[in-house]
């Protein structure tokens, strides 16, 4: 991996990457590269194709060590061999005095357990601790007692990683952004640990050796250099191969000295053949002499590049935006949707969302019943027990759930898209304060513009998909004409003109049931309407925009009611003891011809229809998803809400 003493080479395009390779290369005799080398070689090491050289800027502070090729490397043959010996491994961090008594120390205080796994919620947080602690001490000991010392010497001293940025200067830059809480959480991480090891075995160090920095430090070395190493249970027989990516949960965090200093680039062939010896490094295509060998981290998006290894890719084609889908305990049907999402998802609530792709499906399926109703639960616990097994990732529960589903993602989308805009980072302050660091600026701006492309991307797609879910299959050429197809809300344009007609007029009235009180309010309120409207078109049968889905809503409704149980007679009783009252006092209020539509909707049993449909189906709509509000993030967006009853 690059290392940057004071600075990290920038992997932002192609253009700077060829600039990085014009600088003046230089090996340094007896430096800490040098007693690496001999000390890898003395363990059994096989380096003979590896030459380690530090690239230097016109800036001296400005160093990137790397490792190019002493030889011409034919194909398929191996670029170096590093033996299990040096290998700094979980294992032996376990089996250390130091690993031992933190691990035990931390089993047997409940306290210490939650603040170390809770705080970064990585599965590995107890084994980083007690990793970081060793190589702490490591350095710490005299020459002859530290068998890695010669590794732990050659890395670099400061790391151009977030991490080791002030507290100002990671809420500035990375303000609005995912990963400034990620930095925040690690730096609290950190100042947590260091207080966990010092309980657990503080004599153990030299007098000021453990302190936060160091563990900063320590934990920077672990984040930016491991790779996942098979466990020693594996048993692995000699030319046994297993790709990195299949190590995951069979694996075990190791450093590997020498190794770590071959740089990442993309879509790089390499591949890594591990036995109970060590681990060989293997060519499938040759290599010229003088060429720098590279290593493939594997697809990581700027976020993981930016905090682990100090650089980012532009236009990175494995970039992503993390989301976090949240199921609140406040949720009245917390128990049953728990339930249903351990069946859905195992509880897989965070996503990435990449820039070139559709949303995750799992990620739909999750919204679809973090925002269901008991109704819609209903169907979809059916469906889960159910001999068909129908898949909960590729089938919607019901219209209503799907638009409700995608609108609640887009206002969470667009929500982290007004955030990261409206918190840009004072640049001019920030070279002011780091007048030579342009290049975390740089890689800042990208990374940056990377997630609000994302974003974007991601909100556009909300709309296409609900504009998709259309039983009819008819085309449409905006997500507000879908919408004016399926839902029935107060300013679409296909309710019948005379429903129009009798709102305006009654709008001017003021309802006043207690001549005794001076307050006044609206003659019905927006939800009323809305159910009194759906009544109307009801009746209106073969004379209304939504004929067909107004049929089958009629047919569902003695099992929606059954399902509302009391709630239907509640509104049985609002409909006697309010609405009807109210309807009857617009007589002579009003025109003759708006009173005989009064009439027409005066009608107990379709309104209780249109109210269970209502607390089925209904949903709130931000205006500006459902009118396809380009420039929904700026000050001036509008913001406002269409409360519709989805017809299915």
């Amino acid at each position: 991996m690059a290392e940057s003493f004071g600075k990290k080479r920038v992997h932002s395009n192609a253009k700077s990457e060829d600039a990085s390779r014009k600088t003046r290369l230089h090996s340094q005799p007896e430096s800490q590269s040098t007693l690496l080398v001999d000390w890898g070689r003395m363990h059994g090491a096989n380096i003979e194709n590896v030459e380690i050289k530090e690239t230097a800027s016109d800036d001296d502070r400005k160093l990137t060590r790397g490792a190019y090729a002493s030889k011409d490397i034919p194909p398929n043959s191996e670029i170096c061999f590093i033996p299990s010996t040096i290998l700094l491994s979980e294992s032996d961090v376990r089996a250390s005095e130091i690993g031992k008594a933190i691990l035990t120390y931390i089993d047997e205080h409940q306290d210490a357990k939650q603040k170390i796994s809770d705080k970064i919620k990585h599965p590995h947080a107890e084994i980083l601790l007690a990793m970081a602690a060793f190589i702490v001490h490591q350095v710490s000991l005299p020459t002859a007692d530290s068998h890695w010392l010669p590794y732990l010497a050659s890395l670099p001293k400061n790391y151009a990683l977030p991490l080791m940025w002030t507290r100002d200067r990671i809420q500035n830059l990375l303000g609005g952004t995912s990963l400034l809480y990620m930095i925040i959480e690690r730096l609290e991480w950190i100042q947590n640990s260091t207080k966990v090891v010092e309980n657990a075995c503080g004599h153990y160090f030299p007098t000021g050796a453990l302190t936060v920095q160091s563990m900063q430090w320590a934990t920077c070395s672990i984040w930016s250099r491991a790779f996942p190493k098979a466990k020693p249970s594996l048993d692995l027989q000699d030319g046994s191969h297993q790709d990195v990516q299949d190590w995951i949960g069979l694996s075990e965090i190791c450093l590997f000295p020498i190794l770590d200093m071959f740089n990442h680039k993309r879509g790089y062939r390499v591949e890594w053949r591990m036995t109970e010896k060590g681990v060989s490094f293997i060519t499938p295509d040759g290599i010229c002499k003088g060429s720098e060998l590279l290593n493939n981290y594997g697809p990581k998006g700027n976020e993981n590049l930016l905090s682990n290894y100090g650089f980012v890719i532009e236009n990175n084609p494995e970039d992503y935006f993390k989301v976090f889908l949240g199921l609140q305990q406040e949720d009245p049907l917390y128990t049953a949707k728990k339930a249903v999402l351990e069946v859905v998802s195992e509880n897989d609530l965070s996503h990435l969302v990449f820039l070139k792709d559709d949303l995750p499906t799992n990620m739909i399926s999750i919204s679809r019943v973090l925002v269901a109703n008991s109704w819609e639960l209903a169907i979809l616990e059916a469906r889960l027990t159910s001999s068909t097994k129908v898949s909960p990732h590729s089938t919607p529960i019901c219209l209503h759930n799907e638009i409700l589903a995608l609108s609640t993602l887009y206002n969470l989308l667009n929500s982290k898209l007004k955030v990261l805009k409206s918190t840009t980072p004072n640049y001019e302050q920030d070279t002011i304060e780091f007048p030579n660091d342009d290049e975390a600026r740089k890689l800042v701006h990208i990374y940056r513009a990377g997630q609000q492309s994302i974003l974007e991307h991601a909100i556009q797609n909300t709309r296409t998909l609900a504009s998709m879910t259309s039983s009819c299959h008819k085309q449409y050429e905006t997500l507000r004409e879908y919408i004016d197809d399926c839902t029935i809300h107060l300013l679409n344009p296909h309710l019948s003109p005379g429903i129009v007609d009798l709102m305006a007029a009654v709008s001017s009235l003021r309802w006043n049931d207690n001549e005794s009180v001076t307050d006044e309010e609206d003659w019905f309120d927006s939800d009323t309407w809305l159910m009194l409207i759906l009544a109307n078109e009801i009746k209106q049968g073969a004379g209304s925009h939504w004929s067909r889905q107004l049929a089958d809503l009629v047919c569902q409704d003695q099992v929606r009611q059954k399902h509302l149980g009391e709630i239907t007679q509640d509104i049985q009783d609002h409909f006697s003891e309010n609405i009807r009252p109210r309807l009857d006092e617009l007589e002579g209020k009003i025109s003759d011809s708006l009173w005989k539509i009064v009439q027409h909707i005066n009608d107990q049993d379709k309104f209780v229809t249109a109210a269970c449909a209502f607390e089925c189906n209904g949903a709130t709509l931000e205006s500006c998803w459902v009118n396809d509000i380009k420039n929904s993030c700026t000050e001036s967006y509008d913001d406002s809400f269409i409360t519709a009853i989805v017809l299915d």
